[in-house]
């Protein structure tokens, strides 16, 4: 089904993309266990003023599974088609091959405020905070604790050096 009218997908003009065909709805839920969770943000009318609004945005999570993803790990791959937007956790993808947190989705600028989901999320699993006989980080006083100002310290803080010639 095409929801966009007068242009046809290419599988209707014959052209098969891939070895299998798309399950019953053509969407990512067609794949058993996976499930997608999606809030729309809509703050504000009128015409744009930047860094006031009005807001048009979103997140979506997709969670391979239900279960406990730290302990029941979904093989994963990642691609890069442009390189354009943000992103968070290829490297461990690209290293281990598995997946063990929810892939969230939102725009480029609020990538950073997306990698707190997954965390959050693997903070609830059970068995988290124990891996290979290390140290329980909640136990040792360790948490998140860096907020955007100290980010924003940090960046006015870098010396501005001039290392050409």
């Amino acid at each position: 089904m095409n929801d966009l009218p007068g242009r046809p997908r290419c599988r209707d003009m014959g052209i098969s993309i891939g070895r299998m065909s798309p399950g019953p709805h053509n969407a990512i839920t067609d794949v058993p266990d996976v499930s997608v969770g999606h809030v729309t943000l809509i703050d504000g009318e009128g015409p744009l003023v930047p860094g006031k609004g009005p807001v048009r945005t979103g997140v979506t999570a997709v969670l391979p599974h239900r279960g406990n993803l730290f302990k029941e790990k979904v093989r994963a791959a990642i691609h890069v088609i442009n390189g354009f937007g943000k992103a968070c956790g290829l490297a461990q993808v690209a290293e281990l091959g598995v997946l063990e947190t929810p892939l969230v989705l939102t725009n480029t600028l609020f990538g950073g405020n997306g990698v707190g989901l997954p965390v959050v999320h693997a903070e609830t699993e059970p068995g988290y905070w124990r891996h290979n006989g290390h140290c329980e980080p909640r136990r040792a006083g360790v948490q998140r604790r860096v907020p955007k100002r100290h980010t924003r310290t940090a960046c006015k803080t870098a010396p501005r050096v001039n290392r050409v010639g």
